[in-house]
């Protein structure tokens, strides 16, 4: 295998991973928008963050059946859809687009038994009540999963506090199904009809916003190419990223992948 040690080669793979997902979208008719760090640099750099490794989407609930059948079908046969029904990689409820021609080392993930190719996130809105009270519906959800991830991601490398955590989840969980969280989740997301929109992979309970923040997606210049986007993305990226347009110190430059390799 050959060792990628460029980062605009891997922005290269994330770019077509975002062109083929854009291009099955629009002629579907599924609307999506860029989110994160993804949203971020679109605005910012008019592309990638220049130390970002990874690119991330949302798709409403209501069109995640419909966007995966038309992934299956339309897919270029090197790119394969993963969620958590087909890879224990996917512990909760999004979808991924891998490149499988490419094998990738991810930081928090070196000693898991799978192997894992650049990707591509796409994430889930939710239609939710802004009720993250104790033991509401969105704090069940959110906590189960935490649960989730501590029982199937990597824990070697995490400070001393998760690593005794996740140990002890494993332990006490460990007859549980893996599909058992996760498909618990789906099916009370489906039950929400909400005013507000949500997604539960978030990594701080609460953030959920008016649906015109997001409004109808909108195309924005993104490196050679034009992708979806936030219509009212300055609430969005300052909650996220509060002062957006500012870039951070260097040693809050974050990556993801250790590693990545192409296959021969």
């Amino acid at each position: 295998m050959k060792l990628i040690t460029g980062i605009e080669e891997i922005h290269d793979y994330l770019l077509n991973l975002a062109k083929v997902f854009h291009h099955i979208c629009t002629n579907n008719n599924i609307g999506y928008y860029m989110a994160y760090g993804t949203m971020l640099g679109a605005i910012r750099h008019k592309g990638f963050i220049p130390w970002d490794d990874d690119m991330d989407f949302y798709v409403d609930r209501k069109d995640v059946t419909e966007l995966k059948r038309c992934l299956t079908k339309e897919l270029p046969s090197y790119l394969r859809l993963i969620d958590y029904n087909n890879s224990r990689e996917v512990t909760y409820d999004l979808i991924k687009i891998e490149d499988t021609r490419t094998t990738m080392i991810q930081k928090h993930k070196k000693n898991m038994s799978f192997a894992s190719g650049v990707y591509i996130d796409v994430f889930i809105l939710d239609h939710v009540e802004n009720d993250f009270s104790f033991f509401s519906q969105n704090w069940i959800d959110f906590y189960l999963k935490k649960i989730q991830s501590a029982r199937f991601l990597d824990s070697d490398d995490r400070p001393i506090k998760e690593k005794l955590c996740s140990y002890l989840v494993k332990f006490f969980l460990y007859p549980l199904k893996f599909e058992t969280i996760p498909d618990y989740i789906n099916r009370t997301s489906q039950k929400q009809d909400g005013p507000f929109l949500y997604n539960h992979a978030e990594s701080k309970m609460g953030r959920c916003f008016l649906p015109e923040v997001f409004g109808t997606p909108k195309l924005y210049d993104f490196e050679d190419t034009q992708l979806y986007g936030l219509c009212e993305y300055d609430e969005y990226l300052k909650t996220y990223y509060g002062d957006y347009m500012k870039l951070p110190p260097e040693d809050e430059r974050e990556t993801h992948i250790v590693d990545l390799y192409m296959k021969d």
